[in-house]
């Protein structure tokens, strides 16, 4: 919000001014050194795993790209934190809130990607783009192994060698990361019901996605709502 601070982490040692953000790993080493006043957003870590493949590369690293945006996600967070909600809306109500103020963080972060290719196409492998462009596009139920060889600029057939190098198919990562997509909105309240979280992420049979989940985790995603809302 103002003043100054200097973020060390893995190597990178990035220097904070008004309105640019940090984003950093608690289960890590760091030093964080503040003649400012901030404010902290924690953010679980199977979220932002949820959207970005490689999340070592985003820690240390300055965003400031937009510094409008960013006084709108400090804006958002704090009024956020502040806001007096009545108990009775207070899972549903709070849980919308959270996954806006994500939802920006994301985007914030997404702008500074590309501006400053932390994690540019230039520099991404061919896997990597095609990973990244099915994260971003999880909720589109036509996502399709050609879009995604498409934008990571190969052949399909190129495209599955790829995946198959790491075990898997194309369609087959996409599912795991839809289901785990639809976990963590599940498990920390960002989904309120089970439809809401199959539709989120590109699953077009709630039936369907309930049994992939509970094959998946051993628990339907109803239980798993259920457990939380009784928590």
């Amino acid at each position: 919000m103002n003043g100054s601070g200097a973020l060390e982490q893995d190597g990178r040692t990035v220097v904070q001014r008004q309105h640019e953000i940090v984003l950093y790993d608690t289960s890590q080493a760091f030093r964080y050194d503040l003649a400012s006043e901030i404010v902290l957003v924690k953010i679980p870590r199977r979220l932002l795993a949820s959207r970005y493949t490689n999340l070592r590369s985003l820690m240390a690293v300055g965003v400031r790209t937009d510094l409008s945006l960013n006084a709108l996600l400090m804006d958002l967070a704090t009024r956020t934190m502040l806001l007096d909600v009545p108990d009775d809306s207070s899972t549903t109500v709070g849980a919308r809130l959270a996954s806006s103020v994500l939802d920006l963080v994301s985007a914030v972060i997404d702008l500074e990607i590309e501006e400053r290719g932390a994690l540019n196409h230039q520099r991404m492998s061919q896997l990597e783009r095609a990973q990244r462009y099915a994260v971003a596009n999880l909720g589109d139920e036509n996502l399709s192994p050609e879009a995604m060889a498409k934008r990571g600029a190969v052949s399909l057939r190129t495209l599955n060698r790829l995946f198959a190098k790491i075990g898997t198919t194309p369609m087959r990562w996409v599912w795991q990361r839809r289901l785990q997509a639809s976990h963590s909105a599940l498990s920390e309240g960002c989904a309120t019901s089970v439809t809401d979280a199959a539709f989120q992420f590109g699953f077009s049979e709630v039936s369907h996605f309930s049994r992939s989940f509970k094959a998946a985790y051993g628990v339907s995603p109803e239980q798993l709502l259920k457990s939380r809302n009784h928590s």
